[in-house]
């Protein structure tokens, strides 16, 4: 919990958890403190975001392209052997390059 509250009027002036007002250099101090946990709230919505895309793109291919090998097989048996380690080189590669995010 944050121990400085906001006064209203601006952003120079504020009041400590026990009432005492704090201003100049402190205040300063407390608003860039504030500005900076803004910031890193952002970035990590931003990164939450970023995984979450990425694992959906990474399903939809994943889901696409075993329909296809199932398209595929059915129609040439033979190639099932040649497909799954294709799927399954892919799948592996997603999860790697998910984890970079």
């Amino acid at each position: 919990m944050n121990a400085l509250i906001p006064m209203s009027g601006g952003n120079n002036s504020y009041t400590s958890v026990s009432g005492q007002k704090i201003g100049g250099a402190l205040a300063k101090q407390a608003n860039q403190a504030q500005q900076e946990l803004a910031i890193r709230s952002d970035l990590a919505v931003s990164t939450e975001n970023a995984a979450a895309f990425h694992a959906s793109v990474a399903m939809t291919n994943t889901v696409s392209l075993f329909r296809m090998a199932q398209a595929g097989v059915a129609d040439i048996p033979e190639a099932a052997g040649l497909v799954a380690p294709i799927l399954q080189g892919y799948a592996h590669g997603a999860v790697r390059r998910m984890q970079q995010y």
